[in-house]
């Protein structure tokens, strides 16, 4: 089997780059993408101005069998570059995570997503569900 990997690059704020990696089965499609794309424009406006995040239109695919990488994985369009549009100070080493939640099972445990750190996040805005409507 072969998962593909998408890396979300967080880029322009002090302590950048950043990044938040992803991984599908079979490769993403142009859909999956432009919805991930969509949940991080969600956010545009309380993270602060200059900050871009770039979801790619292109990755890695590795061998779940071995960990090696056994190609690479495109789609058509690359989502387009979002832009924050927040204001305000925010310290550096601050930030939310999402943990993604499913309804399936394996075994006998819930069957969750990797937690996913976002920084950086302004004091003003330090409120837990603007995280919710955007992850919904």
């Amino acid at each position: 089997m072969t998962l593909a990997r998408a890396r979300v690059a967080w880029q322009n704020w002090p302590g950048s780059p950043g990044v938040s990696t992803f991984y599908f089965d079979p490769q993403p499609s142009q859909a999956q993408l432009d919805s991930l794309r969509t949940f991080f424009a969600a956010l545009a406006s309380i993270l602060p101005s200059g900050l871009t995040i770039n979801v790619p239109g292109s990755g890695d695919e590795i061998s779940e069998a071995t960990g090696n990488l056994s190609g690479v994985w495109s789609v058509a369009t690359t989502p387009a570059t979002i832009n924050a549009t927040g204001t305000g100070s925010y310290a550096g080493n601050a930030g939310a995570v999402v943990h993604w939640l499913t309804n399936g099972l394996m075994g006998k445990r819930r069957l969750r997503g990797p937690r996913q750190p976002q920084s950086p996040q302004s004091p003003t805005q330090q409120r837990l569900w603007w995280l919710r409507t955007p992850a919904a």
